[in-house]
């Protein structure tokens, strides 16, 4: 699904990929080494922490998290950085996910 080459961070329970046919510029995904739920809220967490430091930062003006739970093991969490004059591009959210 994800290239190691894409790789941005490696934890003991996730790792950080940025997205290569992203939404908006910048966007990371978390992905959970297992499926368990403690796993997905670290990822979670570290989105939301990473989010706040990039807006504390100035790299984008806020940020939006998308978590994605499902049976089909694509248990993710997006970190998708936002500005006041981006344009989210909504065929490429249709395809992503398969709408």
């Amino acid at each position: 699904m994800f290239k190691d080459s894409d790789i941005i961070v490696r934890t003991r329970k996730y790792d950080a990929y940025s997205v290569t046919n992203a939404m908006t510029e910048g966007q990371i995904v978390f992905v959970p080494k297992n499926a368990k739920w403690q796993d997905l809220r670290d990822c979670f967490e570290a989105a939301y922490k990473w989010g706040y430091d990039w807006v504390d930062k100035g790299y984008c003006q806020s940020f939006h998290i998308l978590q994605n739970v499902g049976i089909d093991d694509t248990n993710l969490v997006y970190l998708i950085p936002r500005q006041t004059d981006d344009k989210v591009d909504l065929e490429k959210v249709k395809t992503f996910f398969n709408f």
